[in-house]
């Protein structure tokens, strides 16, 4: 159980590294150096929660949401409804909280459920839903 570290290095560009932390380093003529840290503990890890999908309240300002939850792994993508494009507009706020921005209002119509899912790095996902009111 625990954290293991992996380094090497690799001839192919499209190496695939992992979050939390991952670092290269390229070397003319030898490849790239990686190094990862990877959670030992079950070798599996945990898929994102969504606990709430909520409107963000600013008087004046344009329909902004915040799903707050866990697990969300750096570099996390939001989909809205069956988009097969994540929106583009997602900062996030450590593992637990993900804001949505930009032109928001049209993809969610008054009194509609409209799904929201949350895809991390790794393929774990999770969905929830966002209905917005008549405000």
């Amino acid at each position: 159980a625990g954290r293991v570290w992996i380094t090497g290095i690799t001839w192919g560009e499209g190496f695939p590294l992992v979050n939390p932390i991952q670092s290269t380093i390229p070397i003319a003529g030898v490849g790239t150096t990686f190094l990862t840290l990877v959670d030992a503990s079950d070798g599996e890890v945990s898929p994102p929660v969504i606990a709430s999908i909520d409107a963000v309240q600013s008087p004046g300002q344009p329909l902004r949401l915040r799903i707050t939850g866990e697990n969300f792994q750096p570099g996390a993508r939001v989909f809205i409804s069956d988009d097969a494009t994540p929106w583009p507009q997602v900062k996030a706020k450590g593992t637990s909280s993900l804001t949505l921005k930009g032109a928001l209002k049209p993809r969610f119509p008054k009194d509609v459920a409209v799904a929201v899912r949350v895809e991390n790095p790794d393929g774990g996902s999770a969905t929830g839903s966002y209905t917005r009111g008549r405000s």
